[in-house]
């Protein structure tokens, strides 16, 4: 099976398992903390775009053409992805404090603000994109999906509350993040991550038209799930 199969073959798989779950889900939490669930991670999700400044396609284009730079590239990447992480997540908090009216309950903001901080495998998928390893990238993906899955299933059986939920999501951001360092460990046992300040001055100065598209796209995508838990009653 080719990197697209494999890629068609995961989304497939995480569509059938989440909407089957997610209905469960849904039907579990009622409406009230169903909403207020969808509408903390429209809300956090809208920010989070952010968090990877949009360097995503260049740093792929770079890894295609100079993978001798590997080490600098991807130690760049990285460095950027958390401080973007840090800086997404801290807008994420203020505005919910500055907008109580229309945001979702701090604590609630807070978790879903930590897995923006901790979804640095979305970097490290970049080099398995560059060296054509969707199969080694989405099997990793799926079993934290799997066991994502499988954790919310028993969440339901415990009837376990809303946030429960949440912190579900953010164990499995880390744990996409640590099978895919793991497994690319494996593959550059000997490739030592380098910071390189020029290289992201590069990267930031390109991707910029990136972040106001993301921006703009998922603010349309998400603003009527918090529009709708704002105008609740």
């Amino acid at each position: 099976m080719g990197n697209a199969g494999w890629l068609i073959a995961e989304r497939a798989l995480r569509w059938i398992l989440g909407f089957l779950i997610g209905a469960w889900v849904a039907r579990h939490l009622g409406p009230a903390d169903f909403g207020s669930l969808s509408a903390t991670l429209a809300w956090a999700g809208i920010f989070a775009c952010a968090a990877g400044l949009g360097i995503e396609p260049i740093v792929v284009r770079d890894l295609v053409r100079n993978p001798q730079n590997s080490a600098r590239i991807m130690g760049t990447a990285l460095a950027i992805r958390v401080g973007g992480g840090f800086f997404a997540a801290s807008v994420t908090l203020c505005a919910s404090l500055l907008f109580t009216s229309v945001a979702p309950p701090v604590i609630l903001t807070v978790i879903a603000s930590l897995t923006t901080l901790l979804s640095l495998g979305e970097t490290l998928d970049l080099w398995f994109q560059a060296r054509m390893h969707a199969r080694l990238a989405a099997t990793n993906r799926l079993i934290a999906f799997v066991v994502s899955c499988g954790i919310r299933v028993a969440l339901v059986l415990a009837d376990a509350p809303m946030a429960f939920f949440l912190w579900n999501a953010l164990l499995e951001a880390v744990l996409i993040g640590v099978l895919l360092a793991v497994r690319f460990k494996q593959l550059n046992p000997l490739l030592k991550l380098e910071w390189a300040p020029r290289l992201a001055r590069d990267f930031v100065s390109e991707s910029w038209p990136n972040i106001v598209s993301n921006l703009a796209a998922m603010g349309y995508l998400k603003a009527d799930r918090v529009m709708l838990a704002a105008m609740s009653g």
